[in-house]
């Protein structure tokens, strides 16, 4: 039996798909899931851009409180303080949430944490309109 027309039909690429993820209207830049120590930091880097969620328990407080602080030198940095953000059954900002607007665009992020013998598992997606 010849195979060598049915070779040149195996050797070719396989057709190449561009995906677009989209929550609402808008555009999701990028996903994933992290894991760490839970008292790590962890950083995005977008161009310039740095995000940083830092995550720190405070048991003067019972609830969970969110602090900002943005910072000039020399990139523009942002960083996300998330007190008390170590519920095993997990806690976050489901609902995207503006962060900046950045070269033009508004940036959201939204993620969802979880907590368990002191690791961290960061569910994150970062958004643009």
């Amino acid at each position: 039996m010849d195979h060598s027309t049915n070779a040149n039909v195996f050797s070719a690429s396989p057709p190449r798909f561009t995906i677009q993820k989209f929550v609402g209207e808008l555009k999701v830049i990028d996903s994933g899931v992290l894991h760490c120590e839970s008292s790590k930091p962890i950083r995005f880097l977008i161009d310039d851009f740095e995000l940083v969620f830092n995550f720190i328990n405070n048991d003067a407080i019972s609830t969970q409180k969110i602090e900002t602080k943005a910072e000039n030198n020399p990139g523009l940095k942002l960083k996300l303080t998330l007190m008390n953000f170590n519920n095993p059954l997990g806690s976050g900002l489901l609902d995207p949430v503006q962060v900046v607007f950045y070269k033009g665009r508004e940036i959201y992020v939204s993620f969802f944490t979880i907590v368990v013998e002191g690791n961290r598992q960061f569910n994150y997606s970062i958004l643009s309109n």
